[in-house]
């Protein structure tokens, strides 16, 4: 629980407060009004698949490492991560959503 509060500080805070979270924030509310307020979409874009693509390839190691096995298969885990999403009121649309609800899920 402590180690969880820790990487989630380390993400939360820079993201709420840094130029690239709230350019992510701005594309996610809307792409068009981000893209006519100035913010650089398709670089945001880019930025934030790559940063998705390293959390994932972490959280693949950190279950390799905890499980002992490296099995292509999602197995019970894939359902359980898109119903803590949802239930902590993501919108699977896109648009709206935030980072504590899903982690608070995650506890239910």
């Amino acid at each position: 629980l402590v180690l969880l509060v820790v990487c989630l500080c380390i993400i939360w805070i820079p993201l709420k407060r840094s130029k690239l979270g709230l350019s992510i924030y701005a594309i996610g509310s809307s792409e068009l009004a981000a893209f006519r307020s100035g913010v650089p979409v398709a670089r945001t874009k880019i930025i934030a698949y790559a940063l998705s693509g390293l959390f994932a390839a972490m959280g693949g190691l950190a279950l390799t490492m905890s499980t002992g096995i490296g099995a292509p298969i999602p197995g019970p885990y894939l359902l359980a991560s898109v119903a803590a999403v949802v239930l902590g009121g993501v919108a699977l649309g896109g648009g709206k959503g935030g980072l504590l609800g899903p982690i608070v899920a995650v506890f239910v």
